[in-house]
């Protein structure tokens, strides 16, 4: 919650470990953008998918429980299970480690900049999920797509298969 704190600081905001704490059931209660399950369904026949987050797996699976999203993943991944957080470069490689891939041969969605930075820096593949139009970060990597919805992935993909 470092960064939490960070936030409220920066943004001059009230902090509390009651806001913290509300903050952190707000999470629990993440709902999926409406085109996700549709936009990952196709990618299932061709790709094994999963999660890399830096997020708890209480946290995960209750959100891929919620999201009707446990057919889609075969892997979810927790930063937290090795006590290392992305942009380490130790978080990326468990994703090589459970794939048995190298960097190169994955693709790693994110919609945070800093995390499109990280993943890139580490070898993987790169796509920037850019929904609202914001801007990188001024870090020397750029993902290798750009796109506004999940769904754009799929006819991006299907190009290269």
């Amino acid at each position: 919650m470092d960064a939490l704190k960070h936030s409220c600081r920066s943004l001059e905001l009230t902090y509390t470990e009651a806001i913290e704490q509300q903050l952190q059931q707000e999470y629990l209660r993440l709902k999926a953008y409406p085109e996700v399950l549709s936009a990952l369904k196709p990618m299932m026949e061709h790709f094994e998918l999963g999660v890399l987050s830096n997020a708890n797996s209480e946290m995960l699976d209750g959100a891929i429980e919620r999201n009707n999203l446990q057919e889609v993943f075969k892997y979810v991944l927790s930063a937290d299970d090795i006590g290392l957080y992305k942009p380490r470069p130790e978080v990326y490689q468990m994703a090589c480690d459970r794939f048995q891939l190298t960097s190169e041969q994955i693709l790693f969605v994110s919609s945070n900049t800093w995390d499109v930075s990280g993943a890139k820096s580490y070898g993987l593949q790169v796509a920037w999920l850019n929904r609202f139009g914001g801007t990188l970060e001024e870090l020397q990597f750029q993902p290798d797509y750009v796109l506004q919805e999940l769904n754009q992935l799929n006819s991006q993909l299907r190009g290269e298969l």
